[in-house]
């Protein structure tokens, strides 16, 4: 169920209602359905939820809107130190994935819906597009 219409100020975030899921277990399933190897994870890890928040992008003003909606868990791009702070003491799970990887999942279908409203346009997604960054191991001193 999709609260966002009737929720001022959550611009293109959305909130609703999810079949009551382990956190650790919806956070694996974001990880594999983003297909990135790691997440940032700030609050409680711990525990079911029945309402989630998804932002693609940096969802910082719209996190404790969310937590305000319901949401007990936020999945989004990116998020400040003080907003993912905010967040935990409101009892809320942030889930980050990146900036560019929370957007890459939507570009396929978002090609789809253009070739299909734009007839004749040459759509093409890129195949060596990829998050700027890359998370490091320890590195060995020479």
């Amino acid at each position: 169920r999709d609260a966002a219409a009737a929720a001022d100020g959550l611009g293109l975030g959305r909130v609703g209602e999810v079949e009551r899921v382990d956190r650790r277990v919806l956070i694996e399933r974001a990880r594999r359905g983003l297909g990135v190897e790691h997440l940032l994870l700030a609050g409680p890890l711990d525990g079911a939820i029945t309402r989630a928040a998804a932002c693609a992008g940096s969802a910082g003003e719209l996190i404790l809107r969310a937590a305000s909606l319901g949401a007990e868990l936020v999945l989004t791009g990116e998020l400040r130190h003080h907003d993912a702070l905010a967040a935990a003491r409101a009892g809320l799970t942030v889930v980050c994935a990146l900036h560019s990887n929370s957007e890459r999942v939507a570009l396929p279908s978002y090609a789809e819906r253009l070739a299909a409203r734009v007839p004749g346009l040459e759509v093409r997604l890129s195949h060596t597009d990829r998050d700027p960054f890359s998370i490091s191991g320890p590195f060995t001193a020479r």
